[in-house]
Formats: C-alpha cells, sequence, structure tokens
C-alpha cells in the first residue's frame, strides 16, 4: 500500500476544495445512505495505477484500565424520587435497545450504540445541554483492560508530509471535523449520515483491535467522546450512578455537582439499589463525593 504522501500527490489542493464545495451543496436530504457513501467517496478517495485508495488513515490509540466513562440520563419531569423508573436496573445503565434508538452521529435509527465521554463527565452533561438545576442520572463506567478507539478528528498527523501535502490533509481534516461537530436539529437527522459513513467506511477495524470510535465533541472544543457499537463494550464494567444537579457555580469549563443519591447493582439480579450520600455504600463506591 502506498504511504500517504504518496497518496496526496493525486490530487491537488484546488481539486479537493472544489470536492468538498460540491458535496456541501447536496441535498442530503434526498439522499439515501448508499448515495451519500458515494459521495463522500468522491472526497476521500483517489484513483491510482492500483485502483481507488482512501485519503483518510485511521490513527489508534488506547485508554488505560482503569479510566472512567460517563454517559448522562435524562428524567422526566415525573421521575424525581428514588428508586427512579428511568434508572431501575442495570439494563437501563447500558445502551438503548435497536427498539428505541435513535439516529445519532455514529449509528442510524434502531442501531444500538453506546455513547459516553472519557475522563470527565463534563462532555457528556454538556453535550446533553443539562441546565443548572435540573436533575439527571449520571452513568459511570470503569474500564477493566485497555479500551482500543479509533481516532476520528484528532488532529491531522503531518511530520512525514511535505508542505503541499500538509495542506491538502488539513483541509481533509477540516472536512471531517464538520461533519461530526456541525449542528443538527431534530428535525435534521439526514445530516448523522455523514458521520456514519465516515466512521463506518473509514474508520472501523472489526474485530478485537478497535473497541470503539474517539470522536470530536460538538460542545467542547478540543474534547472528545468515544461510541461503542454493540458488542464492543467489554472492556467496561459499570461502577454505579450518580442522581445529581448541576449547582449554579457550575460552568462551560467546570463542573459543579450536587449528587442526591447514588445506585449501584444489587447483589442479586439486576436492580438497582439506591443510597444516600454518606452511606458507607457511597464512600466505598464514590469516596469522591462529598455530602453537601
Amino acid at each position: 500500500m502506498k504511504n500517504l504522501n504518496e497518496l496526496l500527490e493525486h490530487i491537488d489542493l484546488a481539486e479537493l476544495k472544489i470536492r468538498i464545495d460540491v458535496f456541501e451543496q447536496l441535498s442530503l436530504n434526498t439522499l439515501s445512505y448508499e448515495q451519500i457513501q458515494a459521495e463522500v467517496a468522491k472526497v476521500v478517495t483517489v484513483e491510482t495505477p492500483e485502483g481507488k485508495a482512501s485519503l483518510l488513515q485511521p490513527r489508534y490509540a488506547h485508554y488505560p484500565k482503569g479510566t472512567r466513562f460517563y454517559r448522562v440520563r435524562t428524567l422526566p419531569a415525573d421521575d424525581r424520587d428514588a428508586p427512579l423508573r428511568t434508572l431501575a436496573t442495570i439494563h437501563d445503565c447500558w445502551e438503548p435497545t435497536e427498539a428505541i434508538a435513535q439516529p445519532n452521529r455514529l449509528n442510524a435509527e434502531h442501531e444500538s450504540v453506546l455513547y459516553t465521554a472519557p475522563q470527565s463527565p463534563l462532555v457528556a452533561i454538556t453535550e446533553l445541554n443539562i441546565q443548572s438545576g435540573e436533575l439527571f442520572g449520571l452513568v459511570v463506567y470503569e474500564a477493566l483492560a485497555p479500551v482500543n478507539v479509533s481516532m476520528i478528528g484528532a488532529g491531522a498527523d503531518t511530520a512525514n508530509l511535505t508542505p503541499a501535502n500538509a495542506e491538502k490533509l488539513d483541509c481533509l481534516e477540516k472536512f471531517v471535523m464538520h461533519a461530526f461537530t456541525r449542528p443538527v436539529g431534530s428535525d435534521e437527522t439526514h445530516l448523522f449520515r455523514v458521520s456514519q459513513c465516515l466512521s463506518n467506511d473509514y474508520f472501523n477495524v472489526p474485530g478485537s483491535v478497535q473497541n470503539g470510535w474517539c470522536y470530536p465533541s460538538a460542545t467542547q472544543a478540543g474534547s472528545f467522546n468515544v461510541c461503542f457499537p454493540k458488542g464492543r463494550r467489554g472492556p467496561l464494567k459499570l461502577v454505579g450512578v450518580q442522581v445529581a444537579q448541576l449547582t449554579e457555580q457550575a460552568s462551560a469549563s467546570a463542573l459543579a455537582l450536587e449528587v442526591k443519591v447514588i445506585a449501584v447493582r444489587t447483589p442479586y439480579g439486576v436492580s438497582l439499589d439506591y443510597h444516600q450520600v454518606g452511606t458507607d455504600v457511597q464512600k466505598r463506591v464514590f469516596p469522591e463525593i462529598s455530602a453537601v
């Protein structure tokens, strides 16, 4: 396989920009997933003497054992008292079932995946636009083994490229970043098909090599989410749930949580047991929580 420098010689910057401009003018709401796949390929692939080749070459990284991952569950107005109906069993803590899964950045409708924020819950909270005083469930997972991820939008590695080719790769990187961070309204879910095509066709390695995708946050510049496709979240264990609200001291860059209660798996079965802050269970499972 040719190296990236050689592949980038098969297109000039002006042509690449034209390809991207043409793509951005498409009426994506009129195109099927397969048609969008073909249009994406026109942007990110080139013809070589050996055939078509992708200009997007995935980079891989891993989160070490012990890394925590976070997911936020919003709570309906009539579900405020523990034990919560929304978070009653361990199944409520993992990815939604296919029957209720809605399209998002990396999944189609009825495709079940687990969206998380690594290392800090801030991204998970801001992505769902949680407001001060709003009660929510913060689901906490921990990696029992290294979590291998394909990096999307993590910055182009231009160290071994010529200046001209580095500029081309930067242009491609901006195209990918836009697909994963552009605002998408409730009536614009067809736009998710672009990021779905990119992740599935150009950043996906089947099997045990890759547990998920690491991709840029749409709300926290420089931060990332990790999405686990069905069947690949094996390294994660459920730690528990913190039912909390943001205090007025919280900001776009800093967390200030008031945890009301916690929930952990019952010793027997799949139900969640709820415990008050200050109990021995809370101190053992979430020692970082301080009683208010």
